[in-house]
């Protein structure tokens, strides 16, 4: 073979695979700090609840704020209407590749990020306060009792992000609390804390839930706590590495934010359930005697009836305990026969032994009179 044939290029230094592999790419999509937006619950149907839940908000938001404004901002050709007819096709290929990749996509209204967590999905927004559509949705299917989501479990509003410490944390609540808890002196409102975590186990609730009640409380100490019907909720979610705070009202009554729950009417409900359950409330309440005689009226003919078959019942009771009777004393009188003839057959075997014992000594002196 010649020479050319085995010539390669210069082999490569690990040093510049190390330098490759440590290099830090963007990643786009990614939930972090200082973000507005949407936490969403599903079961297993991420691909699903997403396109349902855009057509949700969508909906609403083109209700409240108008249709969404989406545009590209592509570079200016600066006027050039007439091109040359004889430019090359590789600078015209050249010329829209270059296009392409000054092109800017505009921030779209409603745009789902990578929350690392199963079951949990984090849709951002350009919108001020995603409060405020939240409580308009719920409020208007808690009016109309209309089922609009399939697999779309929870949807709660996040008014703010942050990384997921302690002091992250207490510094995004006391931005938040302003708007909601700065009441004036002597008006106070009862508020709840409720915490989850998520892929996370550096922060509890420990630490998290007693700075955030007293962020409240220096802002006006009427406020106070209460756990049943609270008029702000503060739920703080921790995914991954993200915390989340949003501040809902009406909790109960919006159902925990759950979009099948709400859409279920409670007092519409069918009447034989009705009627059944009023029933078995009245018999529970009454004692057995009392049921029996108000409510079952009992013939002739069934006491009657009753008797004759409680006598059949006796007799066959009686019959049984005769037959059994007699069926012990069978099996004594065969386990008696038994040891009878065991003992016989024992007697025949050891008389058997001493004939033969008696018909072997007589011939052993024959034989030692022989050999003598």
């Amino acid at each position: 073979m010649s020479s050319e044939g085995k010539k390669h290029g210069k082999k490569r230094p690990k040093s510049y695979y190390k330098k490759c592999a440590n290099v830090k790419r963007k990643r786009l999509n990614i939930l972090e700090g200082g973000l507005k937006g949407f936490i969403i619950t599903c079961c297993d149907r991420e691909k699903e609840a997403t396109r349902e839940a855009y057509g949700i908000l969508n909906d609403y938001a083109d209700k409240l704020y108008g249709p969404e404004n989406f545009k590209t901002d592509a570079p200016n050709d600066g006027g050039e209407d007439n091109e040359d007819e004889d430019e090359d096709i590789e600078k015209a290929m050249t010329k829209e590749v270059g296009a392409i990749k000054e092109t800017k996509s505009a921030e779209r209204r409603f745009q789902r990020l990578e929350s690392k967590t199963k079951n949990c999905i984090f849709i951002k927004t350009t919108l001020e306060s995603p409060t405020e559509l939240a409580e308009k949705l719920f409020q208007n299917l808690y009016d109309t009792k209309t089922q609009r989501s399939r697999y779309v479990m929870r949807l709660f509003p996040v008014e703010g992000t942050c990384k997921a410490v302690l002091d992250e944390i207490k510094k995004l609540g006391g931005n938040l609390f302003q708007k909601y808890f700065s009441t004036p002196y002597g008006e106070g409102m009862s508020f709840s804390i409720i915490f989850k975590a998520r892929n996370n186990n550096n922060i509890g609730r420990d630490s998290v839930i007693p700075a955030l009640s007293h962020l409240v409380t220096e802002l006006n100490p009427a406020h106070t706590v209460e756990y049943d019907n609270p008029d702000c909720l503060i739920f703080v979610q921790v995914l991954c590495t993200i915390c989340c705070i949003s501040i809902l009202k009406s909790f109960k009554k919006f159902k925990k934010y759950n979009l099948q729950e709400i859409a279920k009417n409670e007092e519409n409900l069918p009447s034989n359930e009705m009627q059944a359950s009023d029933l078995k409330a009245d018999t529970e309440n009454l004692p057995k005697d009392q049921i029996q005689t108000n409510n079952v009226d009992v013939p002739d003919n069934i006491s009657s009836t009753t008797n004759d078959n409680e006598t059949t019942n006796d007799n066959e009771t009686t019959n049984d305990n005769e037959t059994t009777n007699d069926n012990e004393t069978t099996n004594d009188n065969e386990t008696t026969n038994d040891k009878l003839k065991c003992s016989d057959t024992s007697e025949k075997l050891t008389n058997i032994i001493k004939n033969k014992e008696v018909k072997e000594t007589p011939m052993e002196k024959s034989d030692v009179n022989s050999v003598e």
